[in-house]
């Protein structure tokens, strides 16, 4: 026999803290078991609200029905916007499932494939944690609702309850409004419900549940001017206690924030509306989302622009008045500090011609912030938008002591190559998070730092082709090198990455067993002060991988046991070159190959010394090619 299904009228909005009242709808359809005819009648709440606050179904509506089995079936609605009767047919699907008998029929707006539903009736939904902005109503698919019958009348009941929020400010448009408890209430995702025929919905979040709901704008909306013009804001809330009060924090569309913070209990119970008095918005810039530029004396920074690059810039020296900068000269101090943030989200600059650096000049200046507010002033990402996107920011910025900082975990191809070269004044780096690299992200990074002598920890396991090269080169204060974890390299990765740190005493350790091109080439060139070498445990080498590693380290004594079987082109090639003191080798390669695979690796060392070789390797040439003349040449045990 066809089943007869009701969708029923829903629950009205009324005003602030009245209930809504739920209404039958008495229009009995028929269920050929493919399709439900609904209508909605009277005062009643569900997708959205008009001029009357009568609710409407909308075009493409969705819902879950349980139809007396634990099966979720998705329905969608046949009419238009605006409708208050229409058909509602099953969506056809291929999919074979095996599902339990129910003593009820259930149904779920909106529709979502995870929403599930237990033997006993207890349904498993998930409220959503970001919901869309509509014009004096909720968002499409925010207002979950629940129906239970043990006939064949449907009425759904409204799960949650609503705020709305009434918002004013001069010149102010909005892109997204957020709400959280001050004792951090669970909000939005897992939840269970429990439903009786008669009863009203019973919502439990889960332990998983978020606690913030957003209300994003797809694009941003101007609020009214004054209170009597404000513009509401509606947000669907989850019953809940807000025992210490709530936080609401108003995004703008140049980058600002507004936060209110109320501290009296309030209370959101289902089916009611709590309204909130008019609330005027004057946002400003968070002082995680800008720049800070402070000095012991007056500094001037101007901001220099190649090949036509001009990023979106704004300035401040209250935090409050922002103006657009048009790169000309700035001059802040200790008690007059200079504020800084933009809004480029395809990237500070754009490549090696078009790019922009600032230029300063005075001593003993600091930068504080974090870096990405020159991107997005919302502080919203981690992620760097585009190659060369800090290149050579701080270049030649002598008197910079101290960097603001780097937090991006996403990186881009040479996106702070050189960013601090020739900052002779810094002594600290910021830290580097990012544990996955890109091609030549670093190089040149703090070049010529000659103050530098703590380096940041490089958590990095995943490289990329010269992405270290010569990032401390010539810092020649230097004193510790950071831990390289990586046992994967990539061509070049370390090349020149020490050059020149005579104040290096000792390497890090290099676990890598899998080399690639180059990839140890002149890193510790000239590093005149390193006593010790690491150990290098790799057995098969790859072309130029240790060429020059240790040239012209005058320190040196004693070489790194070298166990590689399987050699390279030039792999060792100058490799020890110029280590004047360097009077031991121990290398187990049973065939050298071609001659340039050690030519002039032990150029210019001690006069004497020992050379331990593999057992019966008796291919070794002596001079510029191999074992220094007037060494002891042993065979290893």
């Amino acid at each position: 026999m066809k089943n007869r299904f009701f969708i029923l009228g829903l629950a009205a909005f009324l005003f602030a803290a009245c209930a809504v009242n739920e209404v039958d709808q008495s229009t009995p359809v028929i269920d050929d078991g493919e399709e439900f005819y609904a209508s909605i009648e009277g005062a009643a709440t569900r997708v959205y609200v008009d001029d009357e606050l009568r609710v409407l179904w909308n075009a493409d509506d969705r819902v879950s029905i349980f139809n007396r089995t634990t099966y979720n079936r998705q329905y969608r609605f046949d009419g238009v916007d605006g409708d208050n009767s229409g058909t509602f047919k099953k969506v056809p699907t291929d999919d074979f499932v095996t599902s339990n008998p129910l003593d009820y029929v259930y149904s779920v707006y909106p529709y979502n494939e995870n929403t599930k539903i237990s033997n006993d009736g207890v349904l498993t939904v998930y409220l959503p944690a970001e919901q869309s902005y509509r014009e004096d109503t909720f968002g499409l698919g925010a207002n979950t609702m629940i129906a239970v019958a043990d006939d064949n009348e449907l009425m759904f009941k409204n799960l949650c309850g609503y705020m709305t929020l009434r918002l004013y400010g001069t010149d102010v448009s909005v892109t997204s409004i957020s709400l959280k408890g001050n004792r951090n209430e669970p909000l939005a995702g897992k939840a269970t419900v429990t439903v009786g025929v008669e009863a009203a919905p019973e919502l439990q979040m889960d332990a998983s549940a978020t606690q913030e709901v957003t209300l994003k704008m797809d694009t941003p909306v101007t609020l009214g001017s004054t209170a009597e013009t404000a513009t509401t804001f509606w947000l669907v809330v989850p019953p809940t206690t807000f025992e210490g009060g709530i936080t609401l924090k108003v995004k703008t569309a140049d980058g600002k924030q507004f936060e209110k913070s109320t501290t009296g209990r309030l209370d959101i119970s289902r089916n009611t509306r709590s309204k909130m008095a008019a609330l005027e918005v004057v946002p400003v810039f968070s002082s995680d989302n800008y720049l800070t530029f402070t000095s012991e004396g007056a500094t001037n920074v101007s901001l220099s622009n190649k090949g036509n690059n001009a990023p979106i810039l704004y300035y401040s020296t209250n935090q409050v008045t922002w103006t657009l900068w048009d790169y000309s000269e700035l001059t802040f101090t200790s008690e007059l500090p200079l504020y800084l943030c933009g809004n480029n989200p395809e990237g500070f600059s754009a490549s090696y011609t078009k790019y922009s650096y600032f230029v300063t000049s005075g001593d003993n200046y600091s930068v504080s912030g974090d870096i990405m507010s020159l991107i997005d002033s919302e502080h919203e990402t981690t992620t760097i938008p585009c190659e060369h996107c800090f290149g050579s920011l701080f270049q030649d910025c002598a008197g910079l002591t101290t960097a603001p900082a780097l937090p991006a975990t996403t990186l881009t191809d040479i996106c702070y190559y050189g960013m601090f070269v020739r900052c002779t004044g810094l002594t600290t780096a910021p830290e580097l998070p990012a544990t996955t690299l890109a091609k030549d992200c670093y190089s040149y990074m703090f070049a010529e730092c000659t103050s530098l002598f703590t380096a940041p920890e490089l958590p990095a396991t995943t490289l990329a082709s010269s992405c270290y090269v010569k990032m401390f080169d010539g810092c020649t204060s230097l004193e510790l090198a950071p831990e390289l974890p990586a046992t994967t390299l990539a061509s070049g990765c370390y090349s020149k990455m020490f050059g020149e740190c005579s104040a290096l005493t000792t390497a890090p350790e290099l676990p890598a067993t899998t080399l690639a091109e180059s990839c140890y080439s002149s890193m510790f060139n000239g590093c005149t002060g390193l006593t010790t070498a690491p150990e290098l445990p790799a057995t098969t080498l790859a072309e130029f991988c240790y060429f020059s590693m240790f040239n012209g380290c005058t320190g040196l004594t004693t070489a790194p046991d070298l166990p590689a079987t399987n050699l390279a082109q030039y792999c060792y090639y100058h490799m020890f070159y110029g280590c004047t003191q360097l009077n031991y080798v121990k290398c187990l390669a049973t065939d050298i190959g071609a001659a340039s695979c050690v030519s002039n690796w032990l150029f210019n060392v001690a006069s004497t010394g020992t050379f331990v070789k593999a057992p019966g390797m008796n291919d070794w040439p002596t001079g510029a090619s191999g074992i220094p003349e007037g060494w002891t040449v042993n065979e290893a045990e």
